[in-house]
């Protein structure tokens, strides 16, 4: 496949186990000037473009993300990009996390995580006194019409726990 993966920390995470993240900061910035195309993914986080199963804590982006091209569909988190979990390292938690980065993007995009899984048996997220205060705004691209946006999670696995999240 075609795809493309940036962020502020780690492009991919490893797709058995789990990785923990604590007191880690996005605060730099992170310019795309890749022309995504239909066939072409692209994912931008900032912390995580690709992430499996993982744990963060106190972490945080408080950065600049610059998509030069929104013409086709991008995956973007202010966080992470991209949640991969499968039936085996499902789980995420998040845990005094943030965002506060400006998103606009065309495709999914969310403050904290912008693509998941969907299936009950890829995991569960669950968020605890976490929050988004950047702008997140969607453009319609020439793949599709209309986009997923969120301040915390664009979707969620049946079984995820918000817990004093706001945004």
């Amino acid at each position: 496949s075609n795809q493309t993966y940036i962020a502020g920390i780690a492009c991919v995470t490893a797709a058995t186990g789990k990785t923990t993240f604590q007191d880690c900061a996005f605060t730099g910035k992170i310019k795309a000037t890749a022309a995504p195309t239909k066939a072409t993914a692209m994912y931008v986080g900032g912390l995580v473009a690709n992430c499996g199963s993982a744990e963060f804590t106190n972490c945080y982006s408080d950065g600049s993300i610059e998509l030069s091209n929104t013409t086709f569909t991008t995956t973007v988190g202010g966080l992470v990009a991209n949640a991969t979990g499968n039936s085996t390292y499902k789980d995420y938690i998040f845990t005094n996390c943030y965002n506060a980065t400006p998103i606009t993007a065309g495709g999914k995009i969310a403050g904290l995580v912008g693509g998941t899984p969907t299936s009950a048996t890829a995991g569960v997220f669950k968020f605890t006194d976490c929050y988004n205060t950047g702008d997140i705004s969607a453009k319609a691209t020439k793949a599709i019409t209309s986009a997923p946006t969120a301040g915390i999670i664009v979707n969620y696995t049946p079984g995820s726990v918000f817990t004093r999240c706001h945004n």
